[in-house]
């Protein structure tokens, strides 16, 4: 009664399937990993083309779910064409149900049912494993806690299943290797996994090259972004943040660094980490120093970063934080529905800044967004000039993601049409528009003088240089100075790296 769990996106951490394969296996049912990452394609500036498989990795992987009793594939947004293709084949070749999870299916459920007869809502542990249970039994699981099922074009909208309140309960997730299978896209073929295949597609440090093991502590989260959709509104009454315990998330760590020595990082990476009091955060650092021991990177947000937690976590290893400040501009502020101010932002960038030397911070800023005001984005800019250095900005172009409160508003204004929705799952949030005021995030990385910044920040700058020729041109000569400051990176490291041979 093997339960295949497909996943579709390049980061084969893929915390989502392997915390489903755990909790299954925990209850009795064998499952199957089919991990299908294709790096090259997702960091590529691919506009908006759809991704497609060939048809011998569709044939392969229908091969592996065969004898599955079920399938289940987890998608963000941006998977949807995939999902839709893998789905499509497996109901041609075999007789085995499928059933969709994950963000998209929970933000678009009408939408997702149009191509898989079954979707599982919100947080899939128990929801999956009754469906297993009962399709194994040949029992009728229309009923199920947890899922909209499209039968006979009627749909069924079973009730919510209750979150799990003690995640300690959880399994850690698997990374047992038993039935994981990979997908390897310049060889066009679906092999075994094994340890030297994992390491070799695990996310990698951008700086250092080194693997990475990413984990979560947190479930839910505090804010409420218009951007960003959140399972909040399906839990009323429930406890909807809830974080695991510093013992168990350094016991999964302690797991893993014994089983992959070649694991050389950690990565912490969900939103909600500073969240959690600071006494848990100083148990969780004291354990992590004394048992782990390894670099350690984080996320978190400007309300709820402080000094203290920073400086425990600091000790324990932490070198990297990425926080979210999106934009500075009170106006564009309220279109997000975030709440912070500007005072605290700085206050949190000064609170990073202490650990200077030993901490580096990456802020994120969101562009792109057709309901903000050029004079609200230059706002944002001179805000991003000021913080205290050392820092490195990141760029996110703004995504309507379905089930969005800015989804819902673009709709209902006329911004996008239902026909565009497929293009736009297809956005990739990484490649913005290449213009001058996009241009300036990226040079504010240099460290120039402050009144450089002031002369191409000013109103005048703008308005002169603010025109489509001329961000291409700045574009193209930004990204001939990365190639280079690339090349001498690699040509310091491989430097370091003969000297301690010798």
């Amino acid at each position: 009664m093997t339960v295949t769990l497909i996943s579709p996106q390049s980061d084969i951490s893929a915390f989502g399937i392997r915390s489903l394969s755990a909790y299954l296996k925990k209850n009795g049912i064998p499952t199957r990993l089919i991990f299908l990452p294709d790096i090259k394609f997702d960091t590529g500036d691919n506009g908006d083309r759809a991704y497609r498989y060939s048809e011998s990795v569709l044939g392969q992987v229908a091969e592996l779910c065969r004898d599955s009793v079920l399938v289940g594939i987890s998608l963000f947004s941006c998977h949807f064409d995939r999902a839709i293709e893998l789905t499509n084949y497996l109901k041609e070749h075999i007789s085995s149900p499928v059933v969709w999870g994950g963000i998209h299916p929970t933000a678009a459920p009408e939408h997702s049912l149009e191509y898989s007869d079954i979707i599982c809502i919100g947080e899939g542990e128990d929801t999956l494993l009754q469906l297993a249970q009962r399709i194994s039994k040949g029992d009728d699981y229309l009923s199920v806690p947890g899922l909209w099922i499209n039968k006979d074009r009627e749909i069924i909208k079973n009730p919510m299943m209750p979150l799990k309140s003690d995640l300690d309960q959880l399994p850690h997730p698997d990374y047992s290797l038993e039935e994981h299978y990979l997908f390897d896209s310049g060889e066009d073929r679906i092999s075994k996994m094994d340890e030297d295949s994992l390491i070799r597609f695990l996310p990698k440090d951008p700086e250092s090259g080194k693997p990475t093991y990413q984990t979560m502590v947190t479930r839910g989260c505090p804010h409420n972004c218009a951007y960003c959709f959140t399972f909040k509104n399906f839990y009323k009454g429930e406890k909807y943040l809830r974080h695991r315990s510093a013992g168990d998330v350094v016991s999964e760590l302690e797991e893993i660094r014994s089983r992959f020595r070649k694991i050389e990082m950690v990565v912490i990476s969900d939103d909600s980490f500073f969240a959690i009091p600071e006494e848990e955060i100083k148990k969780f650092a004291e354990l992590y120093r004394q048992k782990i021991s390894l670099p350690m990177r984080c996320l978190g947000s400007p309300s709820t970063v402080t000094e203290k937690k920073l400086g425990y976590l600091v000790d324990a290893g932490l070198f990297q934080i990425q926080m979210g400040i999106e934009t500075a501009s009170e106006a564009t502020r309220k279109i997000y529905n975030r709440t912070i101010t500007n005072s605290k932002v700085m206050e949190s960038a000064y609170a990073i800044n202490k650990f200077n030397g030993r901490l580096m911070p990456y802020y994120d800023f969101i562009t792109d967004n057709p309901y903000e005001k050029k004079e609200d984005f230059l706002t944002t800019l001179r805000f991003a000039a000021n913080l205290p250095r050392p820092y490195y900005l990141q760029i996110f172009s703004l995504v309507l993601f379905p089930g969005t409160q800015l989804y819902y508003r673009a709709l209902k204004e006329g911004l996008i049409k239902e026909s565009d929705i497929m293009k736009m799952f297809r956005k990739q949030f990484h490649f913005e528009k290449k213009n001058y005021m996009n241009f300036m995030l990226h040079l504010i990385n240099i460290p120039l003088p402050k009144f450089v910044f002031s002369i191409l920040l000013s109103d005048f700058a703008v308005w002169v240089l603010d025109r489509e020729s001329i961000g291409k041109l700045l574009y193209r000569a930004y990204y001939y100075y990365k190639k280079i400051q690339a090349k001498q990176r690699a040509s310091a490291i491989n430097s370091l790296k003969r000297e301690k041979q010798i």
